[in-house]
């Protein structure tokens, strides 16, 4: 595969499959190592059947690869064949090849008290604010951090309490929030968004709804930054970024009694054995349930 077959193989991930720039950089990772194996030994693509594929995935396993990266390469790979039976009319030697198993857990999930320490209140301050806010938007709606910063102030309606939010491949879907990240949010968008925009002499011309210290959207890092510095003021020692307030978003919602169903609408999981990894992370306390109620117990 020559450098123009590999840039159109990238421009397929970005246009076809709208897939994030983390995402492509992974398959095309994934591509590499694959093709390196091979080349190595002397074999080019078309050479290729399930059984050097095989020799390839115990390999990984050799290396101590983690499960979950094997799970991705294994996708990695059956995404380039096909491109290559879209392009050259190959055939795809993994349809045959189950991808293992992958088990996740999720550890240190904040609890409730914790949260309630994370988003106490503190000093009026126009940064401190939006960062309190943008915590609360967070654990409120369950949100990616990248869709976060995605937010225009357009995409919040106070009236009906929701976020218009774009989530992976583009996909659009509508969030909640309740009255404490509404009243943050009022008087974060009528207040302190304003002394954002007009410290650097920006003007109402930015439809980012959280602004960085000069007036322009926050990026990515800049939220996990704040929500690491937080996570230390409050004295929670569990390591946190902005994905552990999506998962304590999602475990208090089950462990309140939500429907899994419901729980993958708002998270925007496009399958739900994706929300099945938060089912488990209870299991302790079920197991306590249990024993304190079960009349033969």
């Amino acid at each position: 595969m020559g450098e123009p077959d590999l840039q159109k193989y990238k421009n397929y991930l970005y246009y076809e499959k709208s897939y994030s720039t983390h995402t492509r950089r992974a398959y095309i990772s994934d591509l590499l190592d694959f093709l390196s194996f091979f080349k190595d030994k002397g074999l080019n693509i078309e050479d290729l059947h399930v059984s050097e594929i095989r020799s390839y995935l115990g390999n990984l396993h050799f290396r101590n690869i983690k499960r979950s990266t094997i799970v991705r390469k294994i996708s990695s790979i059956k995404q380039f064949y096909e491109f290559l039976d879209e392009n050259k009319g190959f055939g795809n030697p993994l349809g045959f090849i189950k991808r293992p198993r992958l088990i996740r857990e999720i550890k240190d999930v904040l609890s409730q008290d914790e949260v309630e320490s994370l988003l106490e209140e503190r000093v009026d301050d126009a940064n401190q604010n939006r960062n309190l806010t943008l915590i609360e938007v967070m654990y409120s709606c369950g949100i990616r951090v990248s869709e976060l910063v995605g937010l225009d102030i357009d995409d919040v309606n106070m009236n009906s309490k929701e976020l218009v939010v774009s989530g992976k491949r583009n996909k659009v879907r509508i969030v909640y929030f309740g009255d404490p990240a509404a009243a943050k949010l009022k008087r974060y968008i009528y207040t302190d968004r304003k002394k954002l925009l007009s410290r650097e002499g920006v003007g109402t011309g930015e439809r980012a709804l959280f602004l960085n210290r000069f007036g322009r959207r926050m990026t990515d890092r800049g939220v996990r930054n704040v929500v690491a510095k937080y996570a230390r003021r409050a004295g929670i020692m569990k390591k946190l970024s902005p994905h552990g307030l999506r998962h304590a978003f999602a475990t208090h919602l089950l462990v309140g009694g939500a429907d899994i169903r419901s729980v993958q609408e708002l998270l925007g999981h496009s399958d739900v054995s994706t929300t099945q990894i938060y089912t488990h992370i209870n299991i302790n306390d079920l197991k306590l349930e249990h024993n304190l109620t079960h009349p033969r117990l």
